[in-house]
């Protein structure tokens, strides 16, 4: 069944998505850098300051900047060649806050090595660097109203960066919850239903989509499948037991929202679903409580949450103070190229031609400068992202 105004949901999913990335990302916690709130206007985004770098209100973090790399990449005649070659390892050069897994993917394939073959411990990356970035494959999908393509594409997405079925379970699992609210009325307690009901088809293992010789040293297909159906039983139990009678807090530590498991795949995943049931008639509230988590991984979680909540809901559930979000337009662009049915023409479209002199390549895509900021180059892509680049 394909989607009905595809347009308009995918613009809803991607603001949703930026928001809740924007909201949250001040409220990582990361031993690594320094971070200190500036402003913080009560209904808005804050403006802060992150290792004596400024971060202006509403700007957003590798969360939405992944998934905007595989929009791109959607929009290339030859998706999986373009986000390996060109979006991973250029975004080395403009990434805000990219987890360990995917900066050393990017590495590798900047080396023109799959990491499979030249990341050690690939194969034990199970974090939540795939389901943060994984919605345009499933609005592209939905306008076609082919689930197992769609399903295909996340799997061979997230086999780019991450290993471990944590992961990439976590990927397939959110896809079908985007998937499900695309192309059903039921409620939340119909998806949950459904997500069970349905496992053979999102949580099977996809053989034919594994490369040839991707098992790392010391795995095979019988190990590696072990494995995996081992983390799809564990899902599976714990949205069975999912409650709603758990308070936030208590139904974020059932599922490893909070807590030594915060950041895996599965356990975003599941946490994101059960606050879309817990707030599936208040969304902003169910957003802004992903987003203040400090025991967590609170813009990664409000971003995934974002998303299914923009599958969800009609326009009016974000507040003025937060419409604010950084390349509000390029996400528009991007919504209505994936939700044409053709994302190669309608890019190109979009696009439009350039004015010579103006604009430069790069491996994304033409790019132009606005200048700099804190020492890094400020561009803007063709769709009207902004990037602050690192200069070489």
């Amino acid at each position: 069944m394909a989607i009905a105004d595809p347009s308009d949901r995918f613009a809803r999913v991607l603001l949703g998505l930026a928001v809740g990335d924007a909201l949250g990302w001040p409220n990582e916690r990361c031993s690594r850098v320094e971070k200190r709130i500036l402003e913080s206007p009560p209904g808005g985004f804050p403006l802060w300051e992150m290792d004596r770098v400024r971060i202006l209100p509403g700007e957003y973090s590798d969360d939405t900047q992944l998934t905007l790399a595989v929009a791109r990449s959607l929009m290339s005649p030859r998706w999986e060649e373009h986000l390996s070659t060109a979006e991973l390892p250029f975004l080395l050069r403009y990434q805000r806050g990219a987890g360990r897994a995917t900066l050393e993917a990017a590495r590798s394939w900047a080396r023109g090595v799959p990491p499979w073959l030249g990341v050690q411990g690939y194969v034990a990356a199970g974090g939540n660097g795939v389901v943060m970035r994984i919605a345009p494959h499933v609005m592209v999908g939905l306008v076609s109203g082919d689930l197992e393509g769609t399903l295909s594409r996340v799997f061979r997405d997230g086999l780019m960066t991450h290993g471990h079925p944590r992961a990439l379970l976590g990927a397939l699992c959110h896809a079908f919850c985007l998937w499900f609210l695309g192309v059903q009325e039921g409620g939340y307690e119909d998806l949950r239903s459904a997500l069970v009901a349905r496992a053979g088809t999102w949580g099977r293992l996809r053989e034919e989509d594994l490369p040839p010789g991707w098992f790392p040293p010391g795995w095979d297909l019988g190990r590696y499948q072990l494995e995996w159906e081992s983390v799809l039983d564990a899902m599976l139990v714990q949205v069975e037991r999912m409650s709603l009678r758990w308070g936030p807090m208590e139904g974020l530590g059932e599922l490893g929202g909070v807590g030594p498991r915060a950041g895996t795949g599965d356990a975003t995943a599941l946490s994101a679903l059960f606050l879309l049931g817990l707030h599936w008639d208040s969304p902003l509230e169910g957003l802004l409580l992903a987003s203040r988590l400090r025991d967590g991984d609170p813009d990664t979680l409000a971003s995934v949450l974002g998303a299914l909540l923009g599958m969800r809901h009609r326009n009016g559930w974000i507040p003025e103070g937060l419409r604010g979000v950084q390349d509000q337009e390029c996400l528009l662009r991007t919504a209505a190229a994936l939700g044409s049915g053709d994302p190669v023409g309608a890019a190109r479209e979009l696009m439009g031609s350039s004015v010579e002199g103006q604009w430069r390549p790069s491996p994304i895509g033409e790019i132009r400068s606005l200048g700099t900021r804190d020492g890094l180059e400020k561009v803007q892509t063709r769709l009207g992202q902004t990037l602050y680049l690192v200069v070489v």
